[in-house]
């Protein structure tokens, strides 16, 4: 997970999950997105993993995330953090950062 302070997390997920998240057609994300109040997006790269984009107010973003974790399971999510506040309260060891591929290598999935 990354946090930035303002609203927006990041989670990865492993391209066995990323059709769950997404559900068919895209029902799953918006009814994430339409429970929560908070905007989701999901890129993947090349090999299908994702990176799920989570923004808007503070506790709209914590339902989605939290909504999220739930249907996946926290040992499915890859987590990093760039928040202290968020650090403090990790009890796991930080994996190594993760690599963003080049623009050309991602599919941005848009869901209606």
């Amino acid at each position: 997970i990354s946090t930035n302070g303002a609203g927006i997390v990041t989670l990865s997920v492993g391209r066995s999950l990323v059709g769950k998240v997404l559900g068919h057609g895209g029902c799953t994300m918006r009814d994430l997105r339409a429970s929560s109040g908070a905007e989701i997006d999901l890129i993947k790269d090349l090999e299908g993993n994702g990176t799920i984009t989570i923004s808007g107010k503070p506790a709209n973003v914590a339902k989605a995330q939290a909504s999220i974790r739930e249907m996946l399971g926290d040992a499915a999510l890859a987590t990093s953090s760039n928040s202290s506040a968020a650090s403090a309260a990790s009890t796991t060891a930080a994996p190594a950062p993760s690599v963003r591929a080049p623009p050309e290598a991602e599919e941005v999935v848009t869901v209606p």
